[in-house]
């Protein structure tokens, strides 16, 4: 609770608050002697048909106020701080996580990294579980403040506490395990890193996190992107290289304006390039190597493949002594098979200085 209670930011017309005289400026300090740590104490406080309530007027009165009603009833008041409590901001450094990768100079509010389970339940806001005391999650479970939305990232506890460079990250998933015994609607979620938390680690996420069905509802698994703030399309088209399906930048008609972020924003140009980078990238990642049509006069010339360098019997074994390879690469097979054809038979009586092909050879061949 704030020192001087929670401030009143607007008393309800024909309210209980209204008829018993209540302004704003005037603060709630307790209900029926129980500290309001937040909306959540005192929605659920305010529910019986007899309370009392300790108010200090804006003069520096105290007084206590005997309220009869409907259960359920509400007071009619509206508060300065919507949750009546600080917000709890996020301790993990996330490897994805774009707020610790902005530049400097940027909105405040921009800086700010929520991992409060309050909002997950007013705001929809999803909570890694990290920085929940046990106190946390009893009232969760008293006041079923469901859903609750759970970051996962991952369900082994070793690569949780690398991922969110928090120790503890891994140990924390067992809250997961409370809300789960008490009924606790879930949903999850999975940022999705390349190299890092797909594959066989998602797979074996995906199977630990069905244990929780069917409480946990959903899980959504969401390619990692970008949300760059930088000032160029640099560490987008990086992003994109790495496999980021998603990027973002702020953008802006005309450089001329002013603004808190338009050190970070793209014109139409940059704006155009980016679109033309993405599709280059999108192009190289897709498709696959191989030469063009107008290389092959060059490869003939400068490749080599796999002759004989003296003559070979039906049945003899392929040897450094009878083959070897040489240019031009017009042969079957070529100098990169050369190591695999040794050990093998001749199929064929051959002859000195022939460009070998697979027929030529008893046993099958993989390239």
């Amino acid at each position: 609770m704030k020192a001087k209670g929670h401030i009143i930011q607007k008393v309800l017309p024909e309210s209980i608050a209204g008829e018993l005289g209540l302004e704003p400026g005037d603060a709630v300090l307790r209900i029926n002697e129980q500290e309001i740590v937040d909306i959540f104490d005192y929605q659920y406080l305010v529910q019986d048909d007899y309370i009392e309530v300790a108010v200090l007027t804006k003069d520096g009165e105290e007084c206590i106020l005997e309220i009869e009603k409907e259960p359920g009833e509400d007071l009619g008041l509206e508060f300065e701080n919507g949750l009546m409590d600080e917000y709890r901001s996020c301790h993990n450094k996330c490897i994805f996580c774009f707020i610790d990768q902005m530049p400097k100079g940027m909105r405040e509010t921009l800086y700010f990294k929520d991992d409060d389970s309050r909002l997950s339940f007013l705001q929809g806001n999803y909570v890694t579980l990290t920085n929940m005391s046990e106190h946390d999650i009893d009232r969760i479970i008293r006041y079923r403040l469901e859903p609750i939305n759970i970051s996962f990232q991952t369900t082994n506890p070793e690569l949780r506490c690398m991922m969110l460079h928090n120790r503890f990250a891994g140990e924390a998933l067992k809250k997961a395990d409370r809300l789960f015994e008490a009924g606790i609607e879930m949903n999850g979620q999975i940022v999705l890193c390349k190299g890092i938390n797909d594959g066989e680690q998602l797979e074996r996420s995906i199977s630990d996190l069905a244990k929780y069905l069917p409480y946990l509802t959903s899980v959504s698994v969401v390619p990692v992107g970008l949300s760059d703030h930088t000032t160029t399309n640099t560490a987008c088209i990086a992003a994109m290289a790495l496999g980021a399906c998603i990027v973002e930048r702020h953008f802006t008609d005309t450089r001329e304006r002013t603004g808190p972020d338009l050190v970070c924003s793209m014109d139409e140009r940059e704006l155009g390039e980016l679109l033309g980078a993405a599709r280059d990238v999108k192009q190289m990642l897709g498709g696959k190597k191989e030469a063009a049509k107008e290389e092959q006069v060059t490869i003939d010339f400068a490749f080599a493949t796999v002759v004989s360098i003296k003559p070979i019997k039906e049945g003899e074994v392929f040897t450094r002594e009878n083959l070897w390879v040489k240019r031009p690469g017009t042969g079957e097979i070529s100098a990169e098979a050369y190591e695999e054809l040794l050990g093998k038979h001749a199929g064929c009586d051959i002859e000195k200085d022939a460009a070998l092909s697979r027929k030529m050879v008893r046993e099958s061949m993989k390239s």
